[in-house]
């Protein structure tokens, strides 16, 4: 089997994670923005943070939720190991789709308990359909997908939509069935059984889930290819698939697909 070499190394994987924002955050105040504030605009919001600018902290270090600590630890990870790039995004209901490393001010604003009408409006004031779907467009070799179904809905997804690499959703059995059947998205039902396997609450599966994939991936590279023949069966052991496809043959394929 061909393997990736020391200079084939040199061009790293490219990997995308796209998470949502978390109601714990690093930095608390009496004074943080709220739905209203990101209703009025964004020069209201501009203000707001102008004020708080002494509280403003990368949205990477801004979430201190479950998921997120847990998928910071792949990211750590993947960010130490030599032959991956780790593309982290944020979703957040007040600030829409950001860049890790956007300074943001603490705030208090989420989809959970929306209503639909209000989720789809709300999405379409913060550009997250467009702004999902040119994220999703751009070329990886593996992009992971962490939202719940409140976020997912913003996302307004469909068959429309163009995958730039392999894209995994870790998510529940109803957000699954809501999924565009398209190629090269792999939903990813997560359940109690995971939970209890990996001993960690539903809260934050998918976060561990997606940080022993990175961590592997860190590891070794190849396991890549493993992951991608059959995701939902190697969330039950990420550490140690079976061998696939390497990293070249994997962005030939893709490449293919998309002619």
């Amino acid at each position: 089997m061909h393997r990736i070499t020391k200079t084939q190394a040199a061009e790293p994987m490219r990997t995308r994670v796209i998470t949502s924002c978390t109601g714990e955050k690093s930095v608390s105040s009496s004074d943080q923005l709220t739905l209203k504030d990101f209703r009025r605009g964004d020069a209201r919001v501009r203000a707001r943070a102008a004020a708080l600018g002494d509280l403003l902290a990368p949205a990477e270090e801004l979430y201190t939720g479950l998921q997120h600590q847990r998928l910071m630890r792949g990211v750590g990870a993947a960010r130490r190991a030599t032959d991956i790039e780790v593309d982290l995004r944020i979703l957040s209901a007040g600030y829409g789709l950001v860049a890790a490393h956007q300074r943001l001010a603490p705030y208090e604003a989420t989809f959970n308990g929306m209503r639909r009408k209000e989720i789809d409006e709300w999405a379409q004031t913060l550009g997250i359909p467009a702004a999902i779907r040119a994220a999703l467009a751009e070329p990886c070799d593996l992009c992971i997908v962490l939202l719940g179904s409140d976020y997912l809905r913003a996302c307004a997804l469909d068959e429309h939509i163009r995958l730039g690499g392999p894209t995994v959703f870790l998510c529940g059995k109803h957000a699954a069935h809501r999924l565009p059947r398209i190629p090269n998205l792999h939903p990813v039902v997560l359940s109690n059984a995971e939970a209890t396997t990996f001993s960690c609450g539903l809260v934050g599966l998918k976060g561990e889930v997606a940080a022993r994939v990175l961590e592997s991936l860190a590891n070794n590279p190849e396991h890549l290819g493993a992951y991608l023949n059959d995701p939902q069966a190697t969330v039950a052991n990420p550490a140690s698939p079976e061998s696939g496809p390497n990293l070249r043959t994997r962005r030939a394929q893709h490449e293919r697909q998309g002619r």
